[in-house]
């Protein structure tokens, strides 16, 4: 193994980042998506003791493009159709990525998603790399919550090779770790809540108090728990407050042709609107039945929103139940009602479940605190690394 620098040099596989941070690293559009990773990508480029180049594949790029900032490097690479080159093995992907890891000769590289063509170069690596999963897809197969097709399947199946392969996996929580290591044992593993970006930090809950209204937002399939939501809100037809649904997904078509009353789709929203919709929301739900860190919890934990959810996920290491959270063990419809309208029912309820925690939770979800834990999980690899090889 070559000898590790300082600073520690990375090569960082993951999608482009570059724009959003040239735009003030103002985030992707709609509530569901990873609105904390250009915060995470500017706080990362700020630190001293990393030197990042990010290699990411780009749809519709038609030439290499290359830029820098201070000792960080950003290469956007023409992506072949991911169709196709799923069905190559990302062949494709593969050979353009490990080219431009060989140019930067890393000390270590860290590759993000098992459900992108990243960690292909995995296993004809000279140095060792990092995994970081966004969910587990094994678990959403088993619990038949993987989206249907071949594709995810054939996904699925790349995904067990590449945990094998990985030197360590970097993972958001406690049931994603939980999760890896029913399958690989006593994996080295890392966790790494991802943070919220700043933006959601100056907003101040003013829930609306002529319309009353519980949010859920995120991505509209059977994971999130909304067919469960559907079936709750229609038990509950002289309820007198309303639910909020934000984001888009395979469920759309179903939750528009059942007609539930006081039911409201607002679509795939902007930032600022979708903002604008949680910081006025009495509380969010997300009865979701797997989820390894959902966003839009910890959005709506720092601006200071009660939630009601589940177990399943990521989210039940930090929401405290009886606190700042209502969490089902085993949602049912009628379960999942009552604790909605229980909770809907009392403002002052809402209110004081809402601020208990809150400055925890602020603090814990810091993007500073993610880039801590990446670059904490880079040195410790590499020096292990280090360790063996002399």
């Amino acid at each position: 193994m070559p000898a590790i620098h300082a600073p520690l040099k990375v090569a960082l596989l993951a999608d482009a980042v570059l724009s959003s941070l040239d735009r003030g690293a103002t985030g992707r559009p709609d509530g569901s998506a990873a609105s904390w990773l250009p915060s995470c990508a500017e706080a990362l480029t700020n630190r001293e003791d990393l030197e990042i180049t990010w290699i990411s594949l780009v749809r519709g790029l038609s030439l290499r493009r290359e830029s820098s900032r201070g000792r960080h490097r950003f290469i956007e690479l023409p992506a072949f159709p991911v169709s196709v080159d799923t069905w190559l093995g990302y062949r494709v992907a593969r050979r353009k990525l490990l080219t431009e890891i060989r140019v930067a000769a890393p000390d270590l590289v860290h590759v993000w998603g098992s459900e992108s063509p990243y960690p292909s170069v995995l296993g004809f690596l000279s140095c060792p790399a990092v995994l970081s999963l966004n969910g587990v897809l094994a678990t959403l197969n088993e619990l038949n919550l993987l989206p249907t097709g071949r594709w995810w399947q054939r996904q699925a199946a790349f995904e067990r090779v590449w945990l094998k392969q990985a030197d360590a996996i970097l993972v958001e929580s406690e049931w994603t770790q939980k999760e890896v290591r029913s399958r690989l044992g006593e994996a080295k593993t890392f966790l790494a809540p991802y943070g919220v970006h700043p933006s959601f930090y100056g907003l101040e809950p003013s829930p609306d108090l002529e319309t009353p209204y519980l949010l859920f937002a995120g991505t509209l399939s059977q994971g999130k728990g909304l067919d469960l939501l559907l079936d709750a809100l229609e038990l509950l037809s002289d309820r007198r407050w309303v639910c909020r649904i934000a984001g888009d997904g395979p469920l759309r078509a179903t939750l528009i042709s059942r007609r539930i009353p006081g039911v409201e789709w607002l679509g795939s929203l902007a930032w600022p609107e979708y903002q604008e919709v949680l910081r006025r929301a009495s509380c969010l739900v997300l009865p979701t039945r797997a989820d390894s860190h959902p966003n839009v919890v910890k959005e709506a934990r720092v601006v200071g929103l009660p939630i009601i959810t589940t177990r399943q996920g990521g989210q039940a290491d930090y929401l405290i139940e009886g606190e700042n959270a209502l969490l089902l063990d085993h949602p049912d419809a009628a379960s999942l009602a009552r604790a909605m309208d229980a909770w809907m029912r009392d403002p002052q309820l809402l209110r004081a479940t809402g601020e208990k925690g809150h400055r925890e939770d602020r603090r814990r979800f810091e993007s500073s605190a993610t880039a801590a834990a990446f670059a904490g999980a880079y040195h410790a690899v590499a020096h292990l690394a280090g360790s063996k090889s002399n």
